[in-house]
């Protein structure tokens, strides 16, 4: 893929996985799932499954967006018997109407390409202290969003251990359903610390895009700043919020 429509790929018509990484892999402006004229084509279990380190799914610009919609299963990070994968960065993407999970951090122990653990949201623990896939990396817990005009003003509380920066990047997004099972429009991010504590942001709503009724989730990605990798492991998703007015 790339960041303009030439370089754009159409992954889509797989039962099993539209695309796989075994390697280090930067995947940005493609559609896996949907077919060329934007419907989806049959469900596959993974739209993306990353099974190695330091991937990145998107990126920071949106012309980097992945379109990942139709699967069972958006992006799963999996671990196998040849090791676990960390590092993988899941950023500014549209991820939705996956039926089972947007993201999933998960483990495959007979490497069939099917999940057998941590299917769907993993719970988050105290201190973030598990391993796994991305570490597990815990999600935020949205606590308050209201609907202002264009602004979206956000709480969230996040316990997460610390890291190399001790920062994180927490991005958000708007859906049109509970049920729709990941970040279909991204609205922004906000940066926050390591630690168990509250935040929140501001955000502003793209152009002409209406918030009312809306459902909001995140995502956390760890910020590294390390050479050429800025960023590092992402969460799942978060439970959906819904937006007030």
């Amino acid at each position: 893929g790339g960041t303009s429509a030439a370089a754009r790929n159409i992954i889509s018509g797989n039962t099993s996985t539209q695309l796989v990484s075994l390697g280090k892999a930067v995947i940005e402006g493609n559609y896996i799932g949907p077919l060329k004229n934007g419907s989806l084509g049959p469900a596959a279990t993974y739209g993306v499954g990353l099974y190695s380190n330091d991937n990145v799914v998107g990126g920071i610009g949106s012309s980097s967006t992945n379109l990942i919609a139709g699967n069972q299963t958006g992006v799963a990070v999996v671990s196998t018997l040849l090791g676990i994968p960390l590092g993988n960065s899941i950023l500014n993407n549209q991820i939705y109407a996956n039926t089972l999970a947007a993201i999933d951090l998960a483990a495959d122990t007979d490497f069939n390409f099917i999940p057998d653990a941590d299917l769907g949201l993993n719970t988050n623990d105290a201190g973030d202290g598990d391993t796994g896939s991305n570490y597990y990396l815990n999600s935020a817990v949205i606590t308050s969003a209201s609907y202002v005009g264009s602004a979206v003003s956000v709480e969230f509380n996040l316990d997460v251990a610390d890291s190399v920066t001790g920062l994180y990047k927490v991005e958000f997004f708007a859906n049109d359903s509970a049920s729709e099972n990941g970040g279909k429009t991204y609205l922004g991010f906000a940066s926050t610390t390591a630690g168990a504590h509250s935040s929140g942001g501001t955000l502003m709503a793209p152009d002409g895009y209406d918030l009312a009724g809306k459902y909001l989730t995140t995502t956390v990605t760890q910020i590294t700043n390390e050479g050429e990798a800025i960023f590092s492991s992402t969460s799942e998703f978060s439970s959906p919020f819904l937006l007030t007015v």
